[in-house]
């Protein structure tokens, strides 16, 4: 898995972004019902799958949390965590988005079986029009508030919708936000990519 995102220009910026951070645990828990996830807490990846391009999302989110860390003058896990998850839902669509710009760049849909969840879910269906939209060094083609009325806020009205029916308490939309900040990870690692 982690030669495949080695194997992509802004998969290995983020694997070597994160490698001058604190050692991140990934565990394999197939047993698991929840799907995989970073847990910030203890900052461990936990896999339910060995698919790369969900790997590249679960990293992707230690690194959102890795600079919220890098850009706050405090070493309280709490307020980090509570800062974090002010914009959570920013933040996993953000992490989409790079998933599926991963997935495009590899032409990894039909390996994966990737297509039909980009194609036949609601969710699917707005990042793969969002992530269409987004250039190699991780810029909207369109401009920033038609990209974010169009596009960004759609998702994250997805996401917010998808948590309530799992009943996720912890996820939440900081709409102050610029989409310079909201893409600000993704481009920070495609920027050898142009």
């Amino acid at each position: 898995m982690l030669s495949d995102i080695l194997k992509d220009c802004m998969g290995k910026e983020l694997l070597i972004q994160l490698l001058g951070q604190d050692k991140i645990a990934i565990s394999f828990d197939f047993n698991r019902s929840n799907p995989s996830s970073y847990n910030y807490k203890s900052n461990t990846v936990i896999m339910t799958n060995y698919n790369a391009d969900v790997l590249l999302h679960e990293l992707f989110h230690a690194y959102q949390f890795h600079q919220v860390e890098n850009h706050h003058e405090t070493e309280d896990k709490d307020k980090i965590t509570a800062i974090y998850c002010q914009a959570s839902a920013n933040y996993e669509v953000e992490g989409q988005i790079a998933r599926y710009v991963y997935l495009l760049r590899r032409h990894a849909f039909d390996s994966t079986g990737r297509y039909e969840e980009y194609c036949k879910t609601r969710l699917g269906k707005k990042i793969q029009s969002a992530g269409n939209l987004i250039d190699g060094s991780g810029n909207p083609y369109t401009d920033k508030q038609n990209y974010n009325d169009y596009y960004f806020k759609p998702s994250i009205d997805i996401v917010l919708s998808i948590a309530r029916e799992r009943k996720y308490t912890h996820i939440n939309y900081d709409e102050s936000r610029s989409m310079d900040k909201n893409l600000g990870n993704l481009k920070s690692v495609s920027i050898k990519c142009s």
